[in-house]
């Protein structure tokens, strides 16, 4: 991932956004709007004296793809005016004005606690169980209700998560029998219902469909900090889904979805080990914030998203203007001091309305199959690391061993391939371990502070805005940029309003970068994640004068 970070920096580079270089080369017959003053209409200057003097005011430069005698772009100036811009300005204005009077305002709270009631108000019968919380942040005077035992009774646990006027609901399931892999099978799934702020999509398919970008890099957010606390060996399918059902427009609702799936899975009989919470921290008029409102976050030079048990921290997610490291050191300590209330609230709901959790379905390591195969294979693993193969030789050399591995225990663990595998895979881990431990060499011969040889080519498209080719060892990446006015930015329809981004990238990781086959189609979650995490690398001064960049990373080999 840093390394496609670097492939956008050089393509942007190469697009003229970057590159202090006055010269920006415009393909024979096409045409650009760009807006005055903006580097691509400084590009037509070539001296410094004519930068200075290049200043069309508010005409829009239409830049026509022909030379001069010379060889020398030519540009025309059209007096173009209009009223969208002077509007635009005079909302700058009234934005600034109101930016330096805002001043935050945080109401007092009751102290941090919570409490666990019940009553025999279930329909049909049966107890409702509630949770609430008080967080004792200033500015945060909503308590945290959380509610199981009223719907969603079919589910293996679900729950109500109330703060305000917004309310998610979440359920965990799962299936009855195992499956024979060797991972664990668990799905995320969050959906932000546009009925929940009384409003329907702007599509033209009025239904709530696929998952949006947002609705994905929340699920990710989800199973990052509870899929590590679910026991080993746990092969049921699991699921977790979570609705937004009302939305009162104040606070996001991404930690709380975290929570509200954890407090399901806790009380289901999936075997979690410890209740999960999650808290957002904002930085506001030189102060830590506690699930600062919307309005609040326009003004915060943070946005940490964290989440962990009442013992530790096992997530951070954000971004952050420039803060130094002991004051995000203090902001995620700040963030954990909520998430320990929440997890204790949850643990005295677990105790009246938990589940027992579920341990009979899950295989113990056969007895003597790890001390067999590092006995049986040690010197043959060794013997692969410690040569001199390149990359190609080295994994067909593993998928030999493989293959010996499976039929040196075939009679002995019969139907046993998963563990036999996983046992494997443990031994190989192991010694590439301590091989870099004891020489200070990783397996292919590189020293712990070397890298691999770094190539890297700009230019490499004629008709694209901007082109890069990145090369370090075997990974590739192929990165294009795509420059673009107002109108073509990106309009997402969420349940807090229509909002536009004028800087997206898209990135791709087709089966063929690693020599495979597979579904090519809909970008995977893999992909959406970290293609957000390189959007956030967006340079604050690099943009300014661009509606819409699109860079797009192509993994070609890895």
């Amino acid at each position: 991932m840093r390394f496609a970070l670097v492939a956008v920096a050089a393509v942007l580079s190469s697009a003229s956004i970057l590159s202090p270089s006055y010269a920006f080369v415009v393909p024979f017959s096409s045409r650009a709007l760009v807006h005055p003053g903006s580097s691509l209409a400084f590009g037509i200057a070539r001296s410094s004296e004519e930068r200075k003097s290049f200043n069309p005011g508010n005409k829009r430069w239409r830049i026509h793809s022909t030379v001069d005698a010379s060889g020398e772009a030519v540009a025309e100036a059209v007096d173009a005016e209009s009223s969208n811009v002077a509007e635009k300005a005079d909302a700058e204005v009234v934005e600034e004005a109101e930016e330096a009077e805002w001043k935050l305002v945080l109401e007092e709270v009751p102290p941090a606690s919570y409490e666990v009631t019940s009553s025999p108000t279930a329909p049909g019968g049966g107890n409702v169980h509630t949770l609430t919380i008080h967080l004792g942040a200033p500015g945060h005077p909503d308590p945290i209700v959380i509610e199981t035992g009223k719907i969603g009774r079919q589910a293996s646990a679900a729950v109500t998560l109330t703060r305000g006027e917004s309310v998610l609901y979440a359920t965990a399931s799962r299936d009855k029998d195992t499956r024979d892999i060797d991972f664990l099978p668990l799905s995320v799934e969050h959906q932000e219902r546009f009925s929940s702020a009384g409003m329907t999509s702007g599509s033209y398919n009025k239904r709530d469909g696929r998952p949006a970008e947002h609705e994905i890099l929340v699920c990710r957010l989800i199973d990052r900090p509870l899929r590590p606390l679910i026991a080993d060996g746990w092969r049921h399918e699991t699921q977790l889904l979570s609705w937004i059902l009302s939305y009162d427009g104040v606070r996001t609702c991404d930690p709380l979805a975290v929570t509200a799936s954890a407090a399901a899975l806790w009380l289901s009989d999936v075997p979690l080990s410890k209740p999960v919470a999650a808290a957002m921290v904002g930085y506001i008029d030189e102060q830590l914030v506690l699930n600062p409102t919307t309005e609040q976050m326009k003004h915060s030079r943070l946005n940490l998203t964290v989440a962990g048990t009442k013992d530790a921290v096992l997530m951070i997610e954000g971004a952050a203007d420039f803060l130094p490291e002991k004051l995000m050191v203090e902001a995620v300590k700040f963030g954990h001091e909520a998430i320990k209330i929440q997890c204790a609230g949850l643990e005295e709901l677990g105790k009246v309305a938990g589940k027992e959790k579920k341990f009979d379905s899950i295989r113990p390591p056969l007895e003597g199959l790890q001390e067999m195969m590092d006995e049986m294979f040690t010197a043959k693993v060794d013997e692969i690391y410690n040569s001199d193969l390149s990359k190609e030789e080295q994994s067909s050399a593993s998928s030999e061993l493989t293959e010996s591995v499976l039929g040196a225990f075939e009679e002995k663990f019969p139907d046993e391939k998963a563990a036999i595998k996983a046992a494997l895979k443990d031994l190989m881990c192991r010694r590439m371990f301590e091989k870099a431990k004891s020489t200070g060499t990783r397996i292919d011969g590189r020293k712990l502070d070397e890298v691999r040889v770094i190539d890297a080519e700009a230019g490499l498209f004629p008709r694209v805005h901007g082109s890069a080719l990145f090369t370090r060892g075997q990974t590739q990446v192929v990165a294009t940029a795509t420059l673009g006015d107002s109108g073509m930015r990106q309009k997402i329809d969420k349940i807090s309003g229509m909002e536009e981004k004028r800087f997206y990238l898209q990135y791709t990781f087709p089966p063929s970068c690693v020599g495979e086959t597979g579904r090519v189609g809909a970008p995977g979650r893999r992909e959406v994640g970290h293609g957000n995490l390189a959007e956030r690398y967006e340079h604050p001064h690099s943009f300014d004068l661009f509606s819409r960049i699109l860079p797009s990373l192509l993994l070609i080999s890895n």
